[in-house]
């Protein structure tokens, strides 16, 4: 029987007395306030962290990172998500706690104590074993890229660009006929998801050495049904080093989500860099359905941009697209807006802090920032 109870026992009989004359403490308080203090220094650490980039490289990003990533390689063993089934005990252990307080009224006290703890704990595991990235060195530091605010013009000319690169990967796609159902894009196993992603992500390493690090398992979770519902493509588990990518999102967007989700799961915890990163090893790719579902998602992403920037330029740029690659990202679209529920709203809020928490000042705006970088490297690439 599960007992949520400071003390770990059920007996009633007082504490016997230390040589003071005081009860001693027991073991489960210790735990307690070990936890607690734990929690607190996590958040005292990742505040200097934030303020010394330099010392989270060093310290964090070159030397406990990837010794936790070798201590949670084991997992990538097991055929199913790890993270799901410790998810499913959790609940469990939250409703057996939650019976026993109704039937105890007295023990109310004692579950919201566990429930401190437990929340104390588990913060110290996610900052040591994944969360301190945040506070890292931009990838456009270690890129050696200039990031600052740029022209609509030029944002225009990105998106006639990646039109352009979408549009040339979705003709050798099809060149063949109308293509295979899945367009090749649907994932197989092996480490970082697919062969094909795990070489596309080695030659990304090769010209961007701080994308190197240990391939780790991708899943397909058992509620991609609820990921949808809360309009969840992916998630990267820190506490046993998995990528999930959600079974039901549309093909097209399958290669770019995985790719993003392992680009957590090697160091880069800010969301613009995940999914530009994500962007740079598709167009490393061999396959050219990897490389359009790259392009295709930041095409998506720069006509976003430019539509809050300038409708009007933004409508004249997409008047140059490929009628294909437009009915792709319509295609997207429409199934993201059918899977809507009343949960997005708290899903989005709920993310937005998170990301403010760990110093993503931008929230969930973050994720649109990729296309700064996106501008960053064809500045950096132009002779």
């Amino acid at each position: 029987m599960l007992a949520l109870d400071f003390t770990m026992t059920d007996r009633q009989d007082p504490p016997a007395p230390n040589l003071q004359g005081r009860p001693r403490p027991g073991l489960g308080w210790v735990g307690a306030w070990v936890c607690l203090v734990l929690g607190g220094g996590t958040l005292g650490v990742l505040s200097v962290l934030q303020s010394d980039p330099d010392l989270t490289e060093a310290l964090y990003c070159g030397g406990i990172f990837p010794v936790v990533r070798i201590v949670l390689a084991p997992v990538g063993l097991v055929p199913f998500s790890v993270a799901e089934l410790m998810l499913l005990l959790l609940g469990g252990v939250a409703c057996v706690g939650l019976v026993r307080a109704v039937r105890k009224p007295k023990g109310v006290r004692r579950v919201i104590g566990w429930t401190v703890v437990l929340a104390a704990a588990i913060l110290f595991i996610f900052e040591v074993s994944w969360g301190f990235n945040h506070a890292r060195r931009p990838f456009a530091w270690h890129a050696g890229w200039d990031v600052r605010p740029r022209p609509n013009s030029e944002l225009a000319e990105l998106v006639l660009s990646l039109g352009e690169e979408a549009a040339l990967e979705r003709g050798l796609c099809l060149q063949d006929g109308p293509g295979s159902p899945d367009w090749s894009l649907q994932l197989g196993g092996g480490p970082d998801g697919d062969p094909r992603l795990h070489e596309a992500w080695l030659k990304a390493a090769r010209v961007h050495p701080v994308l190197g690090g240990r391939p780790l398992a991708v899943r397909r979770p058992v509620f991609s049904g609820l990921m949808s519902a809360l309009g969840i493509s992916g998630i990267y588990s820190p506490f046993t080093a998995e990528a999930h990518v959600n079974a039901q999102v549309p093909l097209t967007q399958v290669p770019f989500v995985t790719a993003h989700e392992v680009a957590h799961g090697r160091g880069f915890a800010r969301e613009d860099e995940a999914n530009f990163i994500a962007y740079l090893v598709c167009r490393f790719s061999d396959d050219p359905g990897f490389r359009y579902s790259g392009s295709l998602q930041a095409l998506s992403h720069a006509r976003g941009a430019l539509g809050r920037a300038d409708r009007g330029l933004l409508k004249e740029a997409s008047a140059s697209l490929d009628p294909g690659v437009l009915a792709d990202l319509q295609r997207q679209y429409r199934f993201w807006r059918s899977k809507k529920t009343a949960l997005w709203e708290w899903s989005s809020r709920a993310n937005d802090v998170y990301l403010k928490s760990q110093g993503q000042a931008a929230g969930i705006r973050s994720y649109g920032r990729m296309v700064d970088l996106l501008l960053a490297q064809r500045l950096a690439n132009k002779p």
